[in-house]
């Protein structure tokens, strides 16, 4: 029977581990460093020169080893995400800071925006207020040429009676 291996994904689902099947799991490099360390527990009696909980102890070290080699790993992982997560924070913070200043550019528009049809209205008003000066003082000047016109029609007049009268008085 050959080994049969299947990938299992962990729950974040960016890594994929390999692990055996459940048969084949009693094979794993760690359970037979654990069966190892064990016969070696159980193998030292008085003559090993150690003493039992030495050895213990040095079985718990390597065991220790390796569950430092899973720490280190999910350590290095841990210290990786909270740099993105640090990124991440500074990035959302300068987003926060260009929101704030395109809110407060905003707000400037707007209330240049408002200022600008308040003059705009004014002007208007003043426009209005122009053409109707101007069309008033044009009725003005039609009403003062007429006037004008009399005056020349009259001064016509009187200049040609004048010279009626110079001409009947050298004359007559």
């Amino acid at each position: 029977m050959g080994i049969h291996r299947r990938e299992s994904s962990r729950s974040s689902g960016r890594r994929k581990i390999t692990e055996p099947l459940r048969a084949e799991r009693g094979k794993s490099p760690r359970n037979s460093q654990r069966r190892q360390h064990s016969s070696k527990l159980r193998g030292v009696g008085g003559d090993g020169g150690k003493s039992n909980e030495a050895v213990q102890n040095d079985g718990e070290l390597a065991l220790s080893s390796l569950g430092k080699d899973h720490v280190s790993a999910y350590q290095s992982e841990l210290d990786t995400l909270k740099r993105r997560i640090n990124k991440l924070e500074a990035e959302v913070a300068l987003q926060g800071d260009q929101l704030q200043a395109e809110e407060s550019l905003r707000k400037q528009l707007d209330e240049d925006l408002s200022s600008i049809r308040t003059e705009r209205q004014e002007l208007a008003m003043r426009v209005r207020e122009s053409e109707r000066i101007a069309n008033d003082h044009r009725q003005e000047v039609k009403l003062l040429q007429e006037k004008v016109r009399l005056i020349q029609s009259m001064n016509q007049e009187l200049s040609e009676k004048l010279q009626e009268l110079s001409v009947a008085a050298i004359v007559g």
